[in-house]
């Protein structure tokens, strides 16, 4: 028997996802949902663009997160 390399996909959770998102999942044998990585202010994980009436056609979508400090 031949071993077949696996297709492994590794993402962030993010607010409003792209659809190739659910589709790269979809194709991988294995999906990992990293949910511990570093904060990145400005991008993605939190907020989203969506068509609207305004005038330029966009709005972000944003989710407040609350700051949480670690002890260690």
């Amino acid at each position: 028997m031949v071993n077949m390399p696996k297709v492994v996909a590794i993402c962030q959770p993010n607010f409003l996802p792209w659809s190739g998102y659910f589709e790269m999942g979809y194709r991988a044998d294995v999906f990992v949902m990293f949910d511990d990585v570093q904060y990145v202010k400005r991008e993605w994980v939190n907020r989203n663009k969506v068509l609207s009436n305004n005038t330029d056609g966009w709005q972000w979508l944003i989710v407040p997160l609350k700051k949480i400090r670690e002890m260690h």
